[in-house]
Order: structure tokens, then sequence, then C-alpha cells
């Protein structure tokens, strides 16, 4: 692992790379010292988790820590126990912490010979860099891996009002992950994770329709803070970029919408990702022939959300309808809420929730004098 510091000039333009630290582990896949197979996630406070493929039977998880200087303090590795369910993990996600601190990893584990996987979650927990793993996984459902590798990844995305996540993957066409059937139906199913324990929300649904030939030959997702929507993205048959919009309610199954495609992008291997700071989401795509990786961004609107950071200037005192007459607890009194940590300084979100970090909206909140008060400053 290793630390950069990028430095970015007032129009934008990225003008230096200078390298700040780095920490080595190894793991070991069959005889020879390599880690293949792994994916990061930043959770808060310079923290980081990192799960990766290691040796032939199983993988393992562990958890740093950058300082403001670029060094890094690498935490203990957690392996995967050793389980006949567990046999050859690959396709790692993490997923962000949710309110309570809780973490998702899934992956996907050979269901017996052959190249047939079931994907399954665990929850996880950090304290410091030390990370807590649940003892067995869930299954969400049957994987199938084909040759390509990026087949094998599923996609997570949280959806902070509802405080449950959505889990993309891939699948075949019954549904069973029969080896050599057809991979061409992109579904998603809601979990929740409380503690290291994950729960299934609601039955899996399609997102896709491959029967015109949205067949997902990449794949990936993320959670539009403003329309409150998860969105899905995949590269269909034509190489042309679809997007829908899911919704994960708390409780029952996720909803699914299609919204347009982009023709003749050839958009495989892309990424996206949502701009909480300007309340929008960014892809980045390799154009197959072109040589070239393309960066674009959007938004979808909806009429009933509507933001006003600017005018902030305490929280109400109960839940109240548009337009109605409101008690408003100002700067000096204090805000009652959940899963504080005491002394730490909290700012106001792109919709009004209370975050860590100040580069969302620039705009404070109060500190925290108790797990569950908040003295209201700015």
């Amino acid at each position: 692992v290793r630390s950069f510091e990028l430095t970015i000039n007032s129009s934008g333009v990225a003008t230096a790379l200078a390298n700040k630290g780095s920490s080595t582990f190894e793991g070991v896949w069959g005889n020879s010292s390599k880690v293949r197979d792994c994916h990061l996630e930043y959770i808060g406070d310079g923290k980081f988790v990192i799960a990766y493929s290691k040796a032939s039977a199983y993988g393992a998880v562990r958890a740093f820590q950058v300082a403001a200087d670029g060094q890094i303090t690498m935490g203990t590795e957690v392996d995967l126990p050793t389980t006949t369910q567990d046999d050859i993990a690959m396709g790692f996600c993490v997923g962000r912490p949710n309110k309570a601190g809780s973490i998702p990893m899934t992956y996907c584990v050979r269901n017996g010979a052959g190249n047939t996987y079931n994907l399954v979650a665990r929850g996880l927990t950090v304290s410091g860099t030390t990370v807590t793993m649940a003892s067995s996984p869930v299954q969400i459902n049957y994987y199938l891996q084909i040759n390509r590798e990026r087949d094998t990844i599923p996609q997570i995305s949280y959806n902070k009002h509802n405080d449950n996540y959505l889990v993309v993957y891939k699948n075949n066409t019954t549904n069973t992950g029969t080896a050599g059937a057809s991979n061409k139906h992109l579904r998603g199913r809601t979990i929740k994770v409380t503690g290291t324990t994950v729960s299934t929300v609601g039955s899996e649904i399609q997102i896709n329709n491959p029967s015109v030939g949205e067949n997902p030959d990449a794949f990936s997702v993320c959670y539009d803070d403003t329309l409150k929507k998860h969105v899905a993205f995949i590269t269909d048959n034509y190489q042309n970029f679809d997007y829908y919009r899911v919704t994960t309610p708390t409780s029952g199954n996720p909803v699914t919408s299609t919204d347009l495609e982009w023709d003749g992008m050839h958009a495989r291997g892309h990424d996206t990702d949502f701009d909480e700071y300007f309340n929008q989401w960014v892809v980045s795509i390799p154009s197959g022939g072109s040589g070239y990786v393309y960066t674009g961004q959007g938004r979808l609107t909806d009429p009933t959300t509507t933001t006003n950071q600017g005018a902030f200037i305490g929280f109400a005192d109960a839940a109240y309808s548009n337009g109605a007459t409101a008690t408003v607890n100002v700067v000096g009194n204090t805000l009652t809420t959940t899963n504080l940590s005491p002394g730490k300084q909290y700012f106001v979100g792109n919709d009004g929730e209370l975050v860590t970090e100040d580069w969302l909206t620039g705009v404070s909140a109060g500190n925290a004098i108790s797990t569950t008060k908040l003295l209201i400053k700015k």
C-alpha cells in the first residue's frame, strides 16, 4: 500500500504527485508471494479496509490508517475461515460503513468442483486498525464465474437514508449458478448489517432487460444522494451505456426503473461514483478502439428534491411537513440523535444529515458532547 499527495491548482488541474508513505504486506497465492483480486474502501478518519484473495483456499481482510504526513499504520491480517463454503474466494467488494460503523463485504466462493460460485456476504467492524469479522457468511445468491475476472466482482451501494445496501451482481438465465449457462442477467438484492451480522431484505430483482440485448458486459452502481436512489450502469451487447434507477426500501423488494442509454460508448470496464459536493454522478469510461479513457458527469432531476445548504440555522425538534410552523433548535442549543462520538466535530451534509467531513458543504453543525447530544454551533 502506498500513499500519495496530489496537488490541484485553482483551475482544477493536477500539477504534482508526491509519494508520501508506504507499507508492504504479502499474502500467498499458491506457492508464490502474490496478492491478487483486492478491493480497497475508505471508511473515514483516515482509515481504509482492504480485502483480497490469499492462498488457494481463503482470503483475508486488513485495516490501515494513513496519517496527515502520509505514513501508514497497518493492522493485523484477519483470514477468512477455511471452511468448505469459502473454498477459492474471489471477487471481493467492501462497502462504506453504515450509520453504526458496520461494514459489508461481499465475495464469491466456489460451490464444489467446476466454475460455479455462490455470492456471499460477511459483516465487519473496525476499532483502530483491528478488524472483527462475522464467523460465517450469508448467501445472497448463486453466481457464475466465467473467463473474465470482472464478471466475478459484485458491486455494493449504500443507501444512507434507509441505512441499507444494494448488492448488484451478474447471474445466468436459470438463476442457479450452473456452469456454462449464459451470464446475461444483472440482478440486485438489499442487505442490512448490524454489528457483524448480515441479513437480506426482501427478494432479488431483475435490473436489466436481456431480451433486448441489455446484457451486462460490464456494470457498476452508485447511490444518488439527491434522488435517494441507486443508479446502476451497464454496457450492453451493442456497447451502449445503459443506466437504471433502483430504490431500496426499509422492507420488501427493491424497485427498478429504466432511464436512458448513451449509444456507441464502448464502455467496457467503466466505474462510477457520486459526487456529493456537486450532487452528480461521475463516470470514467475506457472507450474500446480509441485507446482513451473518458470522464463525464450527470444528474437525474427530481422535482420533489430541493436543498438550500447556505440557509442552515439549526435543527428542527421534530419532523414537519413543508410549509408548517416549526420549532428549530438554533446555535447554543442541543440536538438529540444517536451514534455520536463525544468531542468530535460534525458538519451538515448536503441533505441535512450529520457528517464528519466538511468537504460536502463546509457548514459546521457543532460538537458531540455525548453519544446522543450535539451542541449546535457554527
